[in-house]
């Protein structure tokens, strides 16, 4: 995932579904998503094998110019573009995620480069029955709703599988105890440095009064 957009929604459909393979059409609210919803839908999978638009953005309609709602997702692909489309449809139902590099062409042969995500969704929980999606554009040149797409190619695909959607979280591992901190050791005799770095000077022996006397220090001289 290269936009922005697709990430964010990749990581919001991974906190809702938990530990399922899909999170419940109700989970996902659209007040926590706000700012995709103009480019997100949601399919339906039909038993005939249709996947109709249940919800699409209308900055999603607006790419292609027309309500999308309750059509067929993949009558906007053709040839060998729909068949590996409805092979990725029939991949996210089986609780993979796909993401798609997309390259869109306008009837005046102006080109689009988009991202586009399918993820697992559910209705009740017991299957996954519908696909959550966003188309995101790369850029957004200045004909964008005004010449509508009329086909896409895609250009680049990536798949994650069910085993990697959902990686288990790292144990965090023990904060070590502060220990106290130890004084630096002194050698009997010697007065520590306030810094600790330095070498103490010698200090003289203490009397019981508490005075301190000079220490007799005899060096190896003399006669031999």
């Amino acid at each position: 995932m290269q936009h922005p957009s697709t990430a964010a929604l990749y990581a919001y459909w991974n906190r809702q579904r938990g530990a399922a393979p899909a999170p419940i059409r109700r989970d996902i609210a659209p007040d926590q998503i706000s700012g995709l919803l103009g480019d997100m839908f949601i399919l339906q999978a039909d038993e005939d094998g249709a996947f109709p638009f249940r919800l699409a953005g209308t900055r999603l309609c607006a790419i292609f110019g027309r309500e999308l709602t309750g059509q067929d997702f993949r009558s906007l692909w053709s040839g060998e573009e729909r068949r590996a489309m409805t092979a990725s449809l029939q991949s996210v139902r089986e609780g993979t995620v796909i993401v798609h590099r997309l390259t869109g062409f306008n009837g005046r042969g102006q080109t689009l480069t988009a991202e586009m995500i399918l993820l697992p969704l559910s209705q009740d929980g017991l299957a996954i029955d519908r696909v959550l999606g966003l188309f995101a554009p790369v850029e957004r040149p200045y004909w964008l709703g005004l010449h509508p797409l009329t086909r896409q190619t895609i250009v680049d695909t990536a798949r994650i599988a069910p085993s990697e959607t959902k990686r288990p979280r790292r144990p965090v591992a023990p904060r070590a105890a502060k220990l106290p901190s130890t004084p630096p050791a002194t050698v009997p005799g010697t007065i520590p440095s306030p810094e600790g770095d330095r070498q103490a000077e010698p200090s003289g022996a203490s009397e019981p009064d508490g005075s301190r006397r000079p220490r007799l220090v005899v060096f190896e001289g003399g006669r031999r």
